[in-house]
């Protein structure tokens, strides 16, 4: 299941991907509040890695650039 990007905040155990703007041009996967898990050159292979753990885990995937402002790019999360 995705949906269209939306803002909003991530909960605990949902994968981020972040650009560290200090690398360059590396993306990075990590859970909410917690230090890079992997890294990768492009967004779309960091996104696509995160999919698919996010989708087998079910947990929510967010895209953010700068730490404060979280964009929704696929929800697995089942409703509680």
């Amino acid at each position: 299941m995705t949906s269209t990007p939306q803002s909003g905040i991530p909960q605990q155990g949902d994968l981020v991907v972040r650009r560290e703007r200090a690398s360059g041009e590396v993306y990075a996967v990590a859970s909410f509040g917690g230090p890079s898990q992997v890294t990768f050159h492009t967004r779309v292979d960091a996104l696509a890695s995160a999919r698919s753990v996010a989708a087998r885990d079910k947990l929510d995937v967010w895209y953010t650039d700068d730490g404060v402002t979280f964009h929704s790019i696929a929800r697995h999360r089942l409703a509680s």
